[in-house]
């Protein structure tokens, strides 16, 4: 009965007040949007006294967008600190930051003061599955402990298997190209070269010497493989995988593909890839393996750690040797993919740079060949050592880290050209109220970058900063070199800091050392290198440098 009465109340409603409300309705409507999408923005934000670093900055991200997508992302938030200071608006709710104290290290510090990830880190998921790099909150903490003590550089720089593998590389794979190209007066491609160097290294750090790679000396698989991530990592959608994955999703439903389908088979044939790695050093374990047992240089360090520790959280008495689950398996193998296209994305580029700069300021070789040469146990090679691999010939890490002028160039070199040159952005947490430096109360949901790009080229911290100066940092007072370190963002900073810092710069002074103990570089042809992108993925990226060897 109640329900007749009140639809006789609707049916007897006046049609022409819906004739006359309608207008108000839109009206209202309206007004409340404009408010919300404009007038807030502009004017009642928190953000509304941080710098625009454009005039739609405010009621807009589209214009971000489009300078992201057409791959200008760091260099106009570059222009918008020199013009407007270390804060800048790109958005709506984004920010961008180009200082330590009230900037870094409230978005990546310790603690309270580091902030979380945003979708962005989406696309690092592998195997469906997040890792150490895509975890969020807690999660990240309890992934990163279980594999930290293997990236530590006491370890690093006093395991025998370590220095098994670099014996390996550097004697018995790197250097023998080198020759090779030298003698032969053909110019290498030193950026593949790297990618190779520090892959092979990775990968036989995780899983071990025997069940690594060896794309040194099988330049045609490294192709495949290169070729296979270019795919599976396509520079031409990054923008869409890493900005707007939600979007992607949402539009797919509708059978609009902003991202080819293709890219969704190759991303699945690369995690089969890494499964297979995973699955060989698993059944190495299941036989028997054990750690007393291995090879110098065919210990799984890094897999056979985080066993280890997922036994521990579990309390499982058979410690690395359990045999996981159809889920653990997927995490051990997004754990492991992820450390390897970590060093694909950062480490080759990276030191391609660092070669780059070498090559073109010869007085620096010369410098550098006579510091290399002083030390006990020089690096030195003959295609006569050839298959004689030995970690008895390598010099002590100690001996190479307190060389000055080495240490100066990486420093440099790295300074000049980040390891990420990419927002790597976090997000205000819900609940309470951020502070930026001067700017207080940053309300829950904003997004806060920092580019080590533009951060390492601070005039006031690091003069005449777009130069190759290495001996700023051999030069300068004490007081001066703590600012520079300060300063110097290159591994990022706080509990995310980057894992595999030390194996980086271990790895690339061994390489350097080696090199440059026994050769001269100069530069063929730079002009394919670009050297401005984090994730390119692009086989058309080379750097050609000839290789002379000196008596």
């Amino acid at each position: 009965m109640a329900s007749g009465y009140y639809s006789n109340v609707v049916l007897n409603i006046n049609p022409a007040l819906f004739t006359l409300y309608t207008p108000l309705l839109a009206a209202v409507t309206a007004i409340a949007l404009l408010y919300r999408f404009v007038v807030h923005p502009l004017f009642f934000s928190p953000l509304v006294r941080i710098p625009c670093a454009h005039p739609l900055a405010a009621v807009t991200s589209l214009w971000m967008d489009w300078r992201r997508f057409t791959g200008r992302e760091v260099e106009t938030t570059w222009e918008a600190f020199k013009k407007h200071g270390p804060y800048v608006r790109l958005g709506p709710n984004e920010i961008a930051v180009n200082t330590i104290l009230g900037g870094v290290t409230t978005a990546h510090g310790h603690g309270f003061e580091n902030l979380d990830k945003t979708s962005w880190y989406d696309f690092f998921i592998n195997h469906g599955t997040r890792n150490t790099f895509s975890a969020l909150g807690k999660e990240h903490g309890t992934k990163r402990k279980r594999v930290s003590n293997v990236y530590a550089k006491s370890y690093v720089q006093n395991s025998r298997h370590v220095r098994a593998i670099l014996a390996e590389l550097v004697q018995g794979r790197l250097l023998p190209s080198c020759w090779e190209m030298a003698a032969s007066n053909t110019p290498l491609d030193v950026l593949a070269l790297n990618f190779a160097y520090g892959l092979d290294f990775v990968a036989a750090f995780i899983f071990g010497l025997s069940r690594g790679t060896d794309f040194l000396r099988d330049t045609a698989c490294r192709q495949i493989w290169l070729e296979e991530y270019r795919k599976s990592h396509p520079s031409e959608y990054m923008f869409w995988l890493l900005e707007h994955p939600r979007l992607i999703k949402i539009l797919s439903k509708f059978r609009i593909y902003i991202v080819p389908k293709w890219y969704h088979e190759a991303d699945t044939d690369f995690d089969k890839w890494g499964e297979k790695l995973i699955d060989e050093t698993e059944q190495a374990l299941q036989n028997g393996f054990t750690e007393e047992s291995a090879h110098s240089g065919d210990m799984p360090n890094v897999y056979f750690q985080q066993k280890r520790a997922m036994a521990d959280e579990l309390k499982l008495g058979q410690g690395a040797y359990f045999k996981p689950t159809p889920e653990q398996r997927l995490e051990l193998a997004s754990e492991c993919l992820d450390h390897l296209v970590a060093t694909r994305d950062t480490f080759g580029v990276a030191f391609s740079f660092v070669l780059l700069e070498l090559s073109k300021h010869p007085y620096a070789q010369v410098r550098l060949r006579t510091e290399l040469r002083s030390i006990r146990n020089p690096m030195w090679y003959s295609p006569t050592m050839e298959g004689r691999a030995s970690a008895a010939s390598l010099p002590e890490p100690a001996a190479l880290e307190k060389l000055p002028y080495l240490w100066a160039i990486m420093k440099e070199s790295i300074r000049l050209r980040g390891t990420v040159p990419t927002p790597n952005p976090r997000v205000t947490p819900l609940g309470t109220k951020t502070h930026l430096g001067p700017h207080k109360n940053i309300p829950p949901g904003v997004r806060i970058s920092a580019f080590a790009w533009c951060l390492h080229r601070n005039e006031a911290v690091f003069p005449q900063a777009e130069l190759w100066l290495p001996d700023r940092w051999l030069n300068s007072s004490s007081e001066k070199l703590a600012e520079m370190e300060k300063w110097f963002w290159a591994f990022g900073s706080g509990s995310r800091q980057c894992l595999g810092r030390n194996v980086a710069m271990e790895i690339m002074r061994f390489a350097l050392a080696a090199i440059y103990t026994n050769f001269e570089t100069s530069v063929v042809d730079d002009a394919g290198f670009n050297y401005k992108s984090f994730v390119t993925g692009n086989l058309g990226n080379k750097l050609s440098l000839r290789f002379t060897h000196v008596a």
